[in-house]
């Protein structure tokens, strides 16, 4: 059974229809999260996105390892930090790491996930990790939309309330919140929260 657990984290995480089969019609949340978006910006324009995950349920039980030996609040050491990268985030790369953002509807490209770190904070699981941007994105021009969310809807994320924060900027920015039925998952019955961001 041991043997079997990352595949297991990775089916869910991934939500991997080749491997999940006949059962995606009947797909539904399995991962729970609440995240939040840090947005490192300089005169409204955007380079990085600071992403944390809380599993608040449904994940914790599946990993390869023993978190009851660490403490409520604290970074799990290295050696188990490293452990689920390779098991369970590595491989959501084929999913961009659940992390959108557009700009005019089109995609805006987003570089490989680095400073990853996992954290014990409450007793639940915490990861953070920085997205930068392939090419920032000016928010003075042209606003940004955002949002963390998974297509098959296996993980359910929420957002946050004022999930999303323009951090160390010199710009007046605001922040609005709406449904994105644009990107509506679970097969277009379920509009996941966005933010759009204009300085």
């Amino acid at each position: 059974m041991r043997k079997l657990l990352p595949s297991i984290v990775l089916a869910i995480l991934t939500a991997s229809a080749v491997m999940l089969g006949p059962v995606e019609a009947e797909a539904h949340p399995h991962v729970w999260v609440l995240y939040a978006l840090n947005l490192q910006m300089n005169r409204g324009s955007v380079s990085a996105i600071d992403v944390e995950w809380m599993f608040t349920n449904g994940f914790q039980a599946l990993l390869p390892i023993d978190l009851s030996r660490y403490p409520k609040n604290g970074v799990l050491s290295a050696k188990d930090i490293e452990s689920l990268r390779a098991s369970a985030f590595q491989s959501l790369k084929n999913v961009g790491y659940f992390t959108h953002a557009y700009v005019q509807g089109r995609p805006v490209a987003l570089g490989e996930p680095q400073r990853f770190s996992i954290a014990m904070r409450d007793g639940k699981l915490v990861y953070t990790f920085r997205m930068m941007l392939a090419q920032p994105v000016d928010t003075t021009r042209t606003p940004l939309e955002l949002g963390v969310w998974d297509d098959e809807f296996f993980v359910d994320f929420e957002m946050k309330k004022d999930g999303v924060r323009p951090v160390s900027t010199n710009a007046a920015c605001r922040v609005f919140y709406t449904p994105d039925a644009d990107h509506a998952v679970y097969y277009g019955t379920y509009a996941p929260m966005a933010a759009t961001v204009a300085c």
